[in-house]
C-alpha cells in the first residue's frame, strides 16, 4: 500500500498515525503512552493504524511528526498526552504558535519560545467537528469527554500546531491519569471511537470535495 496525500482513494484502508508520550517531570507513568500502546495492540477495524511513542523533548517532537507524517501519509493524526489535573477524556480545538517558555526532559526550549516562524499565525483550529465527536462518543460510552480551547503550552500544545501546520486533520486528545475510575480499557475503547468518528468526518469531507 502506498498511502497518497492522505485520501482513501488509493489506499486498501484508511491510515490513521496516532502519538503518544513518554515519561516527564516526576510523573511515573504516562496515560497516554499506555493507551496509545493498548490500541496498537488490539487495532481498529478497517483502519490502518500507525501508533508512535514520542519523547518529552522540543526538537524531536518537530523533527519526528514531520518524518512520521511523510511516511505514512495519514488521513487523520491524532497525538495524545497526559493531562495531571483532567477528570475526562479533553478533545483539544486548537493550538498556539508562540509562548513555550517551560523547558523540556533535556531542559531545553524551542527557538523564540515558538513552534514555527513568530511570524506564524498565532493560532491554528482543527478541521474536525469536535462537538459532532464528543456527541457522538456520548451515545455509546459513559466516558466524560470535553472539548478544550487551552491544551497548556507545553509539548502537547507544541506538536499539535507543528501537526496543523501540515494538515488540519489532526486532534489532539488529553487523557487523565489512569485510575480505578478512568482504567486503560475504558481510555483506550474512547481513543477508538474519536479515531472511527473522526475518520469518518474525514472521508465525507473528502467526498464532498471530489
Amino acid at each position: 500500500m502506498t498511502p497518497t496525500n492522505g485520501s482513501c482513494a488509493s489506499q486498501s484502508l484508511p491510515v490513521v498515525l496516532i502519538t503518544g508520550y513518554g515519561l516527564f517531570r516526576d510523573f511515573s507513568t504516562n496515560s497516554s503512552k499506555e493507551v496509545v500502546e493498548q490500541l496498537g495492540k488490539v487495532g481498529i477495524e478497517n483502519i490502518d493504524l500507525r501508533t508512535e511513542i514520542l519523547p518529552v523533548e522540543y526538537n524531536q517532537v518537530k523533527r519526528r511528526s514531520q518524518e512520521l507524517f511523510e511516511k505514512h501519509q495519514p488521513i487523520l493524526t491524532v497525538h495524545c498526552g497526559m493531562h495531571s489535573k483532567a477528570h475526562a477524556v479533553v478533545l483539544e480545538q486548537k493550538a498556539r504558535n508562540s509562548g513555550y517558555d517551560a523547558a523540556d526532559v533535556q531542559g531545553q526550549l524551542p527557538e523564540n519560545n515558538c513552534c514555527m516562524s513568530c511570524a506564524s499565525p498565532e493560532f491554528l483550529t482543527t478541521s474536525l467537528d469536535l462537538e459532532a465527536i464528543a456527541a457522538q462518543i456520548g451515545k455509546g460510552i459513559s466516558m466524560p469527554v470535553y472539548i478544550s480551547r487551552d491544551a497548556g503550552n507545553y509539548l502537547c500544545e507544541f506538536i499539535y500546531y507543528c501537526s496543523l501546520s501540515r494538515c488540519r486533520r489532526t486532534l489532539f486528545v488529553h487523557f487523565p491519569h489512569l485510575s480505578s475510575e478512568f482504567t486503560l480499557e475504558g481510555l483506550a475503547n474512547t481513543l477508538k471511537r474519536i479515531v472511527v468518528i473522526a475518520v469518518a468526518q474525514c472521508i465525507r469531507h473528502s467526498e464532498n470535495n471530489q
